[in-house]
């Protein structure tokens, strides 16, 4: 067990241990924040094109087309997200790469079928 495992048991314990108060600041240490937009918008362009390069991998191509759309619209609307909104042509990649990917993977499963 390396020494951040060991740390965290010892919180979990220690919070199993304080009761509810403890439970909360468990919560409060575990909690992480979510990237910004433009990182955010980053992430949907890199899982778009990833999903173009996998569309033959039955099904894979599709949802990760799907998780890149998913996320451009995360970038521009989600609230809880800190930073300025991405670019529009960021976005605009993101969502063409993620539906790219759907369809050539939509395609390719409808040659094989």
């Amino acid at each position: 067990m390396s020494t951040t495992d060991s740390r965290f048991a010892d919180t979990v314990l220690s919070a199993k241990n304080a009761g509810t108060h403890g439970l909360n600041a468990l919560t409060t240490t575990l909690a992480r924040r979510a990237p910004s937009r433009v990182k955010l918008a980053d992430i949907a362009i890199m899982m778009g094109a990833l999903s173009i390069v996998m569309f033959w991998a039955f099904g894979i191509g599709i949802a990760v087309g799907a998780s890149a759309v998913i996320t451009a619209v995360w970038a521009d609307r989600g609230e809880g997200v800190e930073g300025s909104r991405p670019s529009r042509d960021d976005l605009i990649l993101a969502v063409a790469t993620g539906a790219l990917g759907i369809a050539a993977g939509a395609g390719f499963l409808l040659v094989l079928a």
